[in-house]
């Protein structure tokens, strides 16, 4: 039998959002005890990649799993690979800023362990055909890729093995395939039959393979600690003895000497893409579903049709979640801005060696850019991701830090309003920039408030507007499982499929340095534990919202409408403004006080019985230079000859950073608080604040209208929706929404007004009331 090179990658998904604690659980859940397993088993090598926010966890708080580390690496038993450093996908980074990251990782690795990395894994293993050349100019040799995406151009799939070259203006990178079926093998298939499935490619001819294996897939997912450490038999120990056994004829090598020793397959020439998980995660529910499905009947083999197109079968790339995710779009425009303004920093900085406060801002701005940088808040990832509103505040709190330094260093604090496509869907929006707060305003989407920066705290509006999901169906039948309770979600689902057969199992175990003859292998692979409910109720989040969830919206409400259908998204809608275009009139600054005002314009019809009748808004914004203030005026006039009688409401989604925190509250006067998570209504109000006592702030609002003392009546609930973690399906906080309302009985042509005002203040906890 020939004897067959097995390459594994291991790589972590943290990101510089996740906290301490989570970082901590996959040091003591996945690292440590995998280090300590290698130790004791030399004769199996591993390639390792640590992201920026786990080894700086490591240099703070456990510094002797980096000695262990650079123990492996002198008995060559370990090589580390390179990446982006805090986790952001490369292409989709300006260019400077992409190999700067590359860099800084090599770096770390040159500085903590004395080598010079010539490996990269790909962040969400996102391809695209210029990164021959980019990471050729950061001096990487080969990286690792789906191998799905070697197949398309016609390279068959059987034959895709060892290693390959892709090539781009000259620039040439070893590309190393990872293997599907082992990948789905990995923790979840009996050992023996992983080393079966070797065994039969050695068989065949096969020279190498390569399996990549998350960190967090090793003792942080749902069942993995079980399945991986604490089983009868581990898993993890068992298949590295298996490994060390065979070594008559299965190699485990690193990838530096797979490059090294063997020759490459041939030239590919990928298309930009990424693996099937990451490619369905970038699209809407439905056409990811029928891609999954699509890409299991393609794997199963059952459809021989389908399997002779198999490699020109390709999913989208990984940008494509900007197009069907606003909020993503948003976050990475705005980054793309924020780094144009650190470039001009960086050189302000080069042009005035001397100036020590300057070059320190450039440097603390670059690092809180690269942050923000980061992947994981744009996608569905393994750990929430833009599901998590923590992850989105991190990115936005880092991007607004560098983009205020660059604003003070440069001396940039003068109030400007730009007119700009911010978000590139081919409309102009406006910028709003004072000493206090960036904001930007969208005239075509209902010409709504998307961003509000308030420098020093972060993005007030980074609301997740609710998405139907692909794992919607998965979430549905996990509701209607028993909750589990405990640490360990999954383990029964685990131990089902590692114990498949009792007297085998046993059997086998006692003698695991013998590998099973199997002739074949069934094509259905093992599928991880199904995630469970955590919380209960989950089924009744399952909403999908018909708007942005952004400030300054505008509702005409029907007689139907109710709290209820308010909160899940269903009232009636009698108007036609919510999300349509406005036309922006003007903007100006206000002579008096030097206040920048955005004057926008729509006119619509609103719905009174069976008819229809026209109306026209106003909406006029005001933004103090003096204090964090912010008014929004409405200005309604009918333009029929007939009356309106409708209800009319303006909505506000706020949120920070979705913690729920029994120091964050609404207080109305006459009312007790109103805790976030809690659905109210109050009548004739007409100021509220909503508190952020742990944080020392709070954010003021008064309403107003033309009808004197008339409040305004005020609705509030939370915006939650599922959030797919790594343990099971659990309730995501992702904002708070207000939305107030005012009876509107307009005659023939009369006008009525109304106004909003936003105002941000520091403040410490003001005790029960």
């Amino acid at each position: 039998m020939r004897p067959i090179s097995l390459v594994i990658a291991v790589h972590d998904e943290r990101s510089p959002g996740d906290g301490d604690a989570v970082v901590a659980e996959l040091v003591d859940r996945a690292l440590r005890p995998l280090l300590g397993e290698l130790e004791a088993c030399p004769g199996v090598r591993l390639a390792l990649r640590l992201s920026g926010r786990l080894a700086d966890y490591l240099e703070a708080h456990a510094p002797e799993l980096l000695d262990k580390v650079a123990g492996l690496l002198a008995r060559r038993q370990v090589e580390l690979l390179a990446g982006t450093h805090d986790g952001g996908v490369l292409h989709l980074l300006p260019e400077r800023d992409a190999l700067a990251q590359l860099t800084r990782s090599i770096h770390w690795l040159h500085g903590r362990f004395g080598v010079r990395a010539r490996g990269v894994i790909l962040e969400g293993g996102a391809w695209d055909p210029d990164l021959p050349r980019l990471l050729g100019r950061a001096g990487l040799r080969y990286t690792f890729l789906d191998q799905g995406l070697l197949g398309v151009g016609g390279q068959e799939l059987a034959k895709v093995e060892g290693w390959m070259v892709a090539e781009r203006a000259g620039a040439a990178l070893g590309v190393i395939p990872l293997d599907r079926r082992l990948v789905a093998m990995t923790p979840w298939a009996v050992p023996q039959d992983l080393v079966s499935e070797l065994q039969i490619r050695a068989r065949d001819g096969t020279s190498a393979l390569t399996l990549g294996v998350p960190l967090e897939s090793l003792g942080t997912d749902a069942g993995s600690l079980e399945q991986c450490w604490r089983g009868r038999e581990p898993w993890v120990p068992l298949c590295f003895r298996l490994i060390e056994s065979q070594s008559a004829w299965l190699k485990s090598v690193l990838p530096a000497q797979l490059v090294a020793r063997t020759r490459p397959g041939g030239r590919v020439y990928p298309a930009t893409g990424t693996g099937p998980e990451a490619a369905a995660s970038t699209l809407p529910a439905e056409p990811a579903r029928r891609f999954l499905r699509t890409h299991a009947l393609l794997e199963g083999g059952r459809d021989p049709v389908l399997s002779r197109a198999g490699s020109w079968i390709q999913g989208p790339s990984w940008e494509t979640v900007l197009a069907h995710h606003d909020a993503a779009n948003r976050l990475h425009k705005h980054m793309l801005r924020v780094s144009a303004s650190v470039l001009q920093l960086r050189k302000a900085a080069r042009a005035a060696p001397e100036d020590a406060a300057l070059q320190a801002a450039a440097a603390q701005a670059l690092l809180a850019l690269y942050r923000g940088q980061s992947a994981a808040p744009l996608h569905d990832g393994r750990g929430g991701g833009r599901t998590d509103g923590t992850l989105r505040h991190a990115a936005w709190a880092a991007l607004a830090e560098a983009e205020h330094l660059a604003i003070v260093h440069l001396e940039r604090e003068e109030v400007r309003i730009e007119i700009v496509d911010h978000d590139c869907d081919g409309q102009p929006e406006v910028v709003i920039n004072t000493p206090q707060l960036q904001a930007v305003v969208r005239p075509f989407v209902g010409g709504g408030l998307a961003e509000l920066q308030w420098w020093g705290v972060g993005n007030l509006i980074n609301t997740l507007s609710r998405h139907e999901e692909p794992w919607y169906d998965d979430l549905s039948a996990a509701a209607r499982l028993p909750m589990l309770v405990g640490d360990e979600v999954g383990v029964e689902a685990a131990d089902e499929i590692l114990i498949e057969d009792e007297d085998g199992y046993e059997e086998w175990v006692e003698d695991a340095t013998q590998v099973a003859r199997t002739a074949t292998l069934p094509a259905v692979l093992p599928a991880p534990p199904r995630l469970r409910a955590l919380d209960p109720g989950l089924e009744k989040l399952l909403v999908v919202d018909r708007h942005d969830r952004v400030a300054f919206h505008e509702h005409f409400y029907g007689p139907t409408t109710t709290l209820e259908n308010i909160t899940r998204g269903q009232h009636d809608e009698a108007g036609t403004f919510l999300d349509a275009p406005y036309e922006l009139l003007r903007t100006e600054t206000r002579p008096e006080d030097g206040a920048q005002l955005v004057f926008l314009a729509r006119d619509g019809t609103v719905r009174h019985g069976i008819e229809q009748r026209l109306l026209r808004v106003q909406k006029t914004y005001v933004f103090r230079v003096d204090r964090p203030e912010i008014t929004v005026r409405y200005e309604l006039q009918n333009r029929y000859h007939d009356p309106i009688q409708s209800r009319f409401g303006v909505e506000l989604n706020l949120n920070l950073d979705s913690v729920r925190s029994m120091k964050r509250y609404l207080k109305i006067p006459g009312h007790r608080r109103v805790w976030l998570d809690a659905i109210h209504q109050a009548d004739e109000v007409s100021e509220l604040a909503l508190h952020y006592a742990d944080l020392d702030f709070q954010l003021q609002l008064r309403v107003s209208s033309s009808v004197p003392g008339q409040g305004a009546h005020l609705v509030h609930h939370p915006v939650e929706a599922p959030r797919r973690t790594a343990k099971g399906y659990t309730v995501g906080f992702q904002g708070t929404c207000l939305i107030f309302d005012w009876p509107l009985d307009l005659w023939g042509h009369e006008p009525a007004t109304f106004e909003i005002t936003l105002a941000m203040a520091h403040s410490g906890d003001q005790g029960p009331h």
